[in-house]
């Protein structure tokens, strides 16, 4: 088999924010839950989106009401990029104020390209 050639890693790779998956079960309503993490987000991040099944349910949603028990939290940071001491800082918080946070992944930019999808309706 034929080795393939990856190309190097971009230097103007930047981590944007995290995706933070809970499971969630006080409501099925995704206003609940926004009201419940924006007070555990830090200074610097903000939460933008919350979304389940592929389908933004929080802000503004048509309809925030799913019946799930996985929820993909979209914290960003309000600077150039956040740093791996501010994704621990925050997951603390979380695992703190009792969220059952289940997986993270990196959201990353390289220049103006975002390098992660959006959920429909964002």
């Amino acid at each position: 088999m034929k080795a393939v050639k990856l190309p190097p890693v971009s230097k103007n790779k930047k981590r944007m924010g995290i995706d933070v998956f809970l499971n969630w079960r006080k409501t099925n309503n995704a206003n609940d839950l926004g009201a419940s993490l924006q007070p555990e987000i830090q200074e610097g991040l903000t939460l933008e989106m919350i979304a389940t099944k592929g389908l933004m349910v929080w802000p503004d949603a048509v309809n925030p009401v799913m019946d799930s028990d996985l929820w993909r939290c979209r914290i960003v940071t309000t600077k150039d990029s956040i740093t791996p001491e501010e994704i621990t800082s925050q997951l603390q918080k979380l695992f703190a104020a009792n969220f059952d946070v289940v997986k993270i992944e990196s959201l990353y930019q390289e220049g103006d390209t975002r390098l992660y999808s959006l959920a429909q309706g964002q």
